[in-house]
């Protein structure tokens, strides 16, 4: 990543320069930095989320929508009426995953930005690594990083308190034949 982003001989200069684009300072121009990182982020984690969300497709089930389609419901009927509120608590278990995944990123702050220029990029998590293990200040990190558990926590009980109000999807009771 650090030799795509590179402004001179990297991928990305030479694919801006097929458009006539120049390469902007991807390490040290506002607000680069950050874009540079966030683009990292998602591609580092695009592969569990299709993971995951294939998993909830397959669970879809199939008698649900061949009665759409009997029903004669268009592709994007099909999908806005029954696949995107199946996949409802696959979405939800993703937002917070990823949330607390992204709160808690240090990885790839630290490899390519060092949490600079100027800070842009630091996250807490970051900035919890620098005073305890750069700065030596125990105490701080300490604090930061009981910050960093009591906010993660605050925001999975919203999460879950705001899931809890929608509906959840079970499977149809099974019919019973008619008595004669």
């Amino acid at each position: 990543w650090l030799f795509i982003f590179d402004p001179r001989y990297g991928l990305m200069s030479t694919v801006l320069g097929w458009f006539g684009a120049t390469s902007p300072q991807w390490y040290t121009a506002e607000p680069w930095p950050l874009v540079m990182v966030v683009v990292v982020y998602l591609w580092k984690h695009l592969g569990y989320v299709a993971l995951i969300y294939l998993a909830g497709l397959q669970a879809v089930p199939q008698a649900l929508l061949d009665a759409a389609a009997l029903d004669g419901a268009s592709p994007a009927r099909t999908l806005r009426s029954i696949v995107l509120p199946l996949l409802a608590p696959t979405t939800f278990f993703l937002l917070v995953t990823m949330l607390l995944a992204s709160l808690q990123s240090f990885d790839i702050i630290r490899s390519m930005t060092q949490g600079g220029p100027l800070g842009s990029t630091t996250t807490l998590m970051y900035q919890i690594y620098v005073e305890g293990f750069v700065n030596g200040r125990a105490g701080y990190a300490s604090a930061g990083a009981t910050i960093l558990f009591l906010l993660l926590l605050a925001l999975t009980s919203v999460q879950l308190r705001f899931v809890e109000r929608k509906g959840h999807y079970a499977p149809a009771p099974a019919l019973r034949p008619a008595r004669p």
